[in-house]
């Protein structure tokens, strides 16, 4: 069991990683020396991105996701999901 939850904490700590690495090739033209998000640790990285709120809408047959507007770091998550869509 001890060898499967580390392999799954590695799998979600490479995810994120990579995640960041794509995103952070063109930061948001926005952004402040103090919000250069992938500078940060993994511990703050989910803290900040991974707990911003979001709802899942429809729309059109398509699937949108709508995030909170008075989030800190909204603009970098959806700057961030629109170059990894552009991506792929």
């Amino acid at each position: 069991m001890n060898q499967a939850w580390a392999y799954s904490a590695m799998l979600a700590m490479n995810l994120i990683s990579w995640a960041g690495l794509i995103t952070a090739a063109t930061p948001p033209p926005s952004t402040t020396s103090r919000q250069r998000w992938w500078v940060w640790e993994p511990k703050t990285l989910r803290a900040r991105m991974l707990s911003i709120a979001g709802v899942v809408v429809r729309h059109a047959r398509r699937l949108y996701i709508r995030f909170d507007g008075g989030a800190a770091h909204r603009e970098l998550l959806e700057h961030g999901l629109s170059r990894l869509r552009s991506t792929a």
